[in-house]
């Protein structure tokens, strides 16, 4: 299973990444996470990708997009992929329902 990470935090993206490891680990699932800095790259990789990724979990306050805009940008292009949106305040909680994400976590995610 294929998962994207967007957030303009490194160690963020790394730390969900061990998250993602330990989980496959334990379930005997394999998981590939790739981690991406910038929504523009992201979406590059995204649209070029032949195996388009199972999940995708977006952070909502980035510097150059929000994960919000990227989620509609997926969504204008067809995209059903699963999202989960996340920041450090659950105030975009409800946004999330405007591009059919299929959850919402908190930060710092433990």
């Amino acid at each position: 299973m294929k998962i994207f990470l967007l957030d303009d935090e490194r160690e963020s993206i790394t730390q969900i990444e061990a998250f993602i490891t330990e989980y496959a680990e334990k379930m005997g699932v394999s998981m590939q996470a790739h981690g991406f800095t910038d929504p523009e790259i992201f979406l590059k990789e995204y649209d070029k990708s032949d195996q388009k990724p199972y999940l995708v979990i977006l952070q909502v306050e980035m510097k150059k997009m929000s994960g919000i805009e990227v989620a509609h940008t997926l969504r204008e292009k067809g995209s059903s992929v699963r999202l989960i949106l996340m920041d450090v305040s659950d105030k975009y909680a409800m946004d999330a329902f405007d591009v059919y994400a299929d959850g919402y976590l908190k930060k710092p995610i433990t």
